[in-house]
């Protein structure tokens, strides 16, 4: 799979691909979209939909300097995820590039192998080593290769998602680089509550 792929301009949004918040121009990850009650939102990180500031009312684009596909319309105030309302008429699919259609949010438990869809990185995998009420800790497994990079700068909103099933189990939000890389998360569940997106 070609990172590159990643920051295409996609007619049909879907996770894993760039978006960038138009006024900061610092591209991060569409995590998923949802779409309760018909309304499309994509889900995504705070400080790349919003900065350090509300950004209630921002357009995003995807890739960068494309055109607008979204309005920031809710903002976590105590977790680092934020939702914008897809443009009316925007295509979009319920699933994450080159992993696949998911299923339904389910909560992150220790011991759990993921994947996910990065802007930066592409498709990585991981196992869930920690969770610790609102965050959740990811690491390459125990067989990977020492230089393994679990993600980057620019994966910000991915989605980690439970490899057997697909469930939708976390919102990636930073990492630790170097040697054996360590991600951090959100639980998808704790996500969609701020968000009011259940």
């Amino acid at each position: 799979m070609s990172i590159g792929n990643m920051a295409r301009v996609y007619g049909k949004l879907r996770g894993g691909v760039q978006i960038v918040n138009r006024v900061l121009g610092e591209p991060g990850t569409l995590g998923m979209i949802v779409a309760p009650g018909g309304v499309p939102y994509l889900i995504g990180a705070k400080h790349v939909l919003a900065g350090n500031r509300p950004g209630i009312g921002d357009a995003i684009c995807q890739p960068a300097g494309a055109k607008d596909i979204a309005i920031v319309e809710r903002v976590g105030e105590r977790l680092d995820c934020a939702a914008a309302r897809l443009a009316d008429g925007q295509p979009f699919a319920l699933e994450i590039l080159h992993i696949g259609l998911l299923t339904d949010p389910r909560e992150p438990l220790e011991g759990m192998r993921v994947l996910k869809a990065g802007a930066a990185t592409g498709v990585t995998e991981g196992k869930v080593t920690r969770v610790d009420g609102d965050e959740v800790t990811i690491k390459p497994l125990a067989d990977f290769p020492l230089e393994y990079q679990l993600s980057d700068t620019g994966d910000s909103g991915a989605v980690w998602v439970e490899r057997e099933s697909r469930a939708p189990v976390a919102l990636h939000y930073s990492a630790q680089s170097g040697g054996a890389g360590v991600a951090y998360a959100i639980p998808m569940p704790a996500v969609l509550r701020e968000l009011r997106l259940l």
